[in-house]
């Protein structure tokens, strides 16, 4: 149990910086054309 808790976090936060790192990286029109 703790460990899938674990696995889970793990994910959502890579999730998190992948997410973080598109927004870095695409320009602001861009991500209002997403929006």
């Amino acid at each position: 149990m703790l460990s899938t808790l674990k696995w889970r976090m793990q994910a959502v936060t890579g999730c998190a910086r992948l997410v973080l790192q598109a927004l870095s990286t695409v320009p602001r029109n861009g991500i209002d054309v997403l929006a």
